[in-house]
Formats: structure tokens, C-alpha cells, sequence
């Protein structure tokens, strides 16, 4: 039997390496064979000493996506459902903290770096680019504009 020390010991070395959301949290310590109800109790603890605070998580893991790791919204949603959240806290998080005026400066570096690249055929090379942000998360609307605008 595991106690509860133990639980609080294995909560607090994990969340001194990550920042975890609390389902993200839960999943994990259920991996490791912990009780759900004691989980439970342990996260609301640590919920109400702010030690966990899924709203800043949120707001800084989206942060991260679009600045640091030039993502788009589609791929982020993905994401965030692989890690167990509800697809009604995704769209309410994004809505709050995603900026798509960050999204559109992303794009035309990504576009532009590409194209500095002269990696690609003269015909091919929009097709190509598009490619590249469908991959990075992009929806087609964001960037048809800049893509039209390439010589």
C-alpha cells in the first residue's frame, strides 16, 4: 500500500521538473499505480496551495506553442486532446490566450524563410510552402493571402 507522503512526494518531484495539468497529473500518477480517489484529494491540495493552476498552464503552454515553437492552433488543439483535456476547456483556453495576430506574423516568417531557402522548383514551391503549414497547424485561410502575394 502506498501512502499518502508518498503520493505527495512523487506530486511535488514531478511538478518540480514540469508544470503538469492536473489531468495531466492524474494520468500519470494513476500510471504509477496511486489510488484515484487519493489523486483526487492530493491535486485538489495542491489546487488550493496554487500549486497547480491549470489556467496558467494553459496560458503559458499556448504562449510556448506560438512564440517558441511557431505552431499553429489546429496542431495546438491536437495536442492538448492527446494530453487529456476537454475539447470545451481547449476551445475556451484558446479563445482566451491564443493570438491570431501572432499567428499571422508566424506565418509570413515561416513563408519567408522558406522561400529564402530557394529550396524549392519556381512552379512548386507555393505548393510546397503550403504543405509546410498545414504541418506547422495552420489553417489555409490564414495564409492564402500571404501566398498569393509571393512572385
Amino acid at each position: 500500500m502506498v501512502s499518502k507522503n508518498d503520493l505527495r512526494s512523487t506530486c511535488l518531484r514531478m511538478l518540480s521538473r514540469k508544470a503538469y495539468f492536473s489531468f495531466e497529473l492524474k494520468n500519470k500518477l494513476l500510471d504509477k499505480g496511486f489510488i484515484e480517489k487519493e489523486i483526487d484529494i492530493m491535486i485538489h491540495q495542491l489546487q488550493e496551495s496554487l500549486i497547480i493552476n491549470d489556467e496558467n498552464t494553459f496560458q503559458w503552454y499556448i504562449h510556448d506553442w506560438q512564440i517558441i515553437k511557431k505552431k499553429g492552433k489546429y496542431l495546438l488543439e491536437r495536442e492538448l486532446k492527446n494530453k487529456g483535456a476537454e475539447s470545451v476547456i481547449i476551445k475556451d483556453m484558446i479563445e482566451r490566450y491564443y493570438d491570431v495576430d501572432v499567428d499571422k506574423k508566424t506565418i509570413k516568417e515561416l513563408i519567408k524563410s522558406k522561400v529564402e531557402q530557394k529550396v524549392h522548383e519556381k512552379k512548386a514551391y507555393k505548393h510546397k510552402i503550403a504543405l509546410y503549414l498545414f504541418q506547422r497547424g495552420f489553417a489555409y485561410d490564414q495564409f492564402q493571402k500571404e501566398l498569393e502575394e509571393l512572385k
